[in-house]
């Protein structure tokens, strides 16, 4: 047989297998058509037996945190990291670069006066100290201290507090009594919902307690006093001879890499200005910097870099650091059993 005949008879066979596949598929459909699923085919009716869901829904319970009197007056939002600068524009930066990770809000209103309204903004950072962070930084001057949770306040028409891993606000329209006592429950809720979990922000027991200025810590996450490798550092406020001084504490984890960030962060400011001045106390030389008429002073005590930033009164500035040092050096022994 040629290899003509050869290649025709398979052309044949081949197309008689098609043939019948096709043929088959037909037979199936023809009769899958009396057969169909009305839910997956019918849009609309598989949309209806969906339960409702707001937009924006979130996995706490808003309504439940507001006392009788007061309604939802909007639908909670959400925002995520790439759409925060929408509901904050102008401060979204801050919040992005201590580890947020979500947005719920929600306005609630009187039920008896459309006037007398707040909004609620919880903010998930992921972690208590990240909640810290945006906290204390952005603390108000005119703050009065509540005891809604370990850290919380209000200012103005405005409560704010963290709770476990999350910061809050509640900004009201206007002052109102009614709307500032409805604000205090909302709060108080919010303050139970979560647990304070296991980050307790142990670096805050390193500050001495003489002269210090209550609730004025902050945690600087990314270049602390535009220092970019002086990240992880809390400040606090002293009074001290008279005088408000800022002192800082940076735990590294190793005395090694505290003994090079602090030579980085001296050499950065000489780089930018500063000049080294002579100490009043013999214990502080070189240590000791004059930064356009400010006084700067950084030490290091073990793992920790400490210090004075912006001072003004060059004796109180040394008492104080060297309090700081001897106290970060206690309680660190304490600490490591040593």
């Amino acid at each position: 047989m040629s290899a003509r005949s050869e290649q025709s008879k398979t052309e044949t066979v081949i197309s008689i297998l098609l043939l019948i596949v096709l043929v088959l598929i037909g037979t199936g459909i023809f009769f899958k058509q009396f057969h169909y699923d009305a839910v997956r085919l019918d849009i609309a009716q598989a949309l209806a037996e969906l339960p409702a869901q707001k937009a924006g829904v979130t996995e706490i319970d808003f309504a439940s945190l507001l006392p009788a009197g007061f309604d939802e007056m909007t639908d909670v939002e959400t925002f995520e990291r790439d759409t925060l600068y929408v509901k904050i524009n102008g401060k979204a930066d801050l919040y992005l670069q201590s580890g947020f990770k979500k947005l719920s809000c929600q306005r609630f209103v009187s039920s008896d006066d459309e006037k007398l309204w707040a909004e609620l903004y919880l903010y998930d950072m992921g972690t208590a100290r990240n909640a810290f962070a945006v906290y204390g930084v952005q603390r108000r001057v005119n703050a009065a201290d509540l005891a809604l949770s370990r850290f919380s306040y209000k200012a103005d028409n405005a409560i704010f507090l963290t709770t476990g891993a999350y910061y809050a606000e509640i900004i009201a329209a206007e002052k109102s009594e009614k709307l500032q006592n409805t604000m205090l429950t909302v709060a108080e809720n919010v303050a139970k919902l979560f647990p304070d979990g296991e980050d307790l922000l142990g670096e805050l027991k390193l500050f001495p307690g003489t002269g210090l200025v209550a609730n004025s810590f902050k945690l600087h996450l990314t270049s602390a006093f535009g220092f970019e490798d002086l990240d992880d550092t809390f400040t606090a406020k002293y009074k001290l001879g008279g005088e408000t001084i800022t002192a800082f504490i940076s735990q590294r984890q190793s005395a090694e890499q505290a003994n090079e960030l602090a030579r980085n962060y001296y050499q950065f400011l000489i780089d930018n200005g500063a000049t080294a001045t002579s100490a009043v106390n013999d214990n502080l030389a070189g240590k000791v910097l004059d930064f356009y008429d400010s006084i700067e002073i950084i030490l290091v005590a073990g793992p920790v870099v400490v210090g004075i930033h912006e001072a003004y009164d060059q004796s109180s500035a040394e008492e104080l650091v060297l309090m700081l040092k001897d106290n970060v050096s206690e309680v660190v022994k304490v600490g490591t059993g040593r």
